[in-house]
């Protein structure tokens, strides 16, 4: 309980990691030894690592649709919401790490209060929360399957786990009947106020 009831320390060290680039985990790999799922067919690299590939202001996303649909707009379209799904989950996982790294999931209620943070991020429909992505590549297979890769402005999705943090801590404290953490923000004006009044 106690490691909980620190809040304004919980919420002010989230807001923290929500101003710098998420820490999305890089696939090590040979450039030229990428291949396509379940195939010995050599992919383009941003296929196997697109974030060692591109301008790191972005956050990327690959899809897919199999040869199985004629229409290509709707192919391509099934793609574009594959890729942006690959994004969503880089953000719910994004999130959920950020919760670990300030709560002491050892402890009775850090334990119930992870839990229902699990629960409320995997429940999150993060997709409907993007901004407009933009197509950077695309490529087919052999077998006529259709891949694309697709970028969001990083500073915008940061700001989608700023929100989302503060949203998911409220509903979790609530759910395990913990205090309401306080907003950074009022502390910060608060310490202002002091200092100016001591002016």
């Amino acid at each position: 309980m106690q490691r909980l009831l620190l809040s304004t320390a919980l919420v002010i060290g989230l807001a923290a990691c929500s101003s710098s680039a998420p820490k999305i985990e890089i696939t090590e790999f040979e450039p030229g030894s990428c291949r396509f799922k379940q195939s010995e067919e050599v992919a383009p690299d941003w296929f196997c690592a697109p974030d060692e590939m591109f301008d790191d202001a972005y956050v990327y996303g690959v899809g897919s649709a199999n040869q199985g649909y004629q229409d290509e707009y709707l192919s391509r379209k099934i793609a574009m919401t594959s890729a942006r799904a690959d994004i969503a989950a880089k953000v719910k996982t994004q999130i959920t790490e950020e919760f670990r790294r300030n709560i002491d999931a050892q402890e009775a209620d850090g334990q119930a209060y992870m839990e229902s943070v699990t629960k409320l991020v995997t429940e999150a429909n993060v997709d409907l929360r993007l901004p407009p992505s933009r197509k950077r590549a695309q490529t087919f297979d052999a077998k006529g399957n259709f891949y694309v890769l697709v970028e969001v402005k990083r500073s915008e999705v940061m700001e989608i786990v700023r929100k989302m943090q503060a949203e998911i801590d409220r509903k979790a404290r609530k759910a395990v009947q913990l205090p309401a953490a306080v907003d950074p923000t009022v502390v910060v004006d608060a310490m202002r106020d002091v200092r100016n009044s001591g002016e």
